[in-house]
């Protein structure tokens, strides 16, 4: 999981389904910025994540390890 200090992301979620409205947001990516997170989908669940997320700016991130997340959840 990464939690985003400084900078913008975009995110671009992959989907399987077939509806309207997934197809909708595939086409404009979320946009993250100073305060936001992501990844925690798949930390959580313990999956791979099905996003792609690309630096719009310079970024500074901080990082949840799958193992220091098992810690604090213990």
């Amino acid at each position: 999981m990464y939690l985003l200090a400084k900078g913008m992301v975009k995110v671009n979620i992959a989907s399987n389904c077939d509806d309207r409205e997934s197809a909708e947001s595939q086409k404009k990516p979320l946009t993250l910025r100073p305060g936001q997170y992501f990844g925690e989908i798949a930390l959580v669940y313990d999956c791979v994540s099905t996003a792609t997320v690309v630096a719009t700016k310079y970024c500074t991130l901080a990082k949840l390890t799958k193992e220091k997340f098992k810690e604090l959840t213990a």
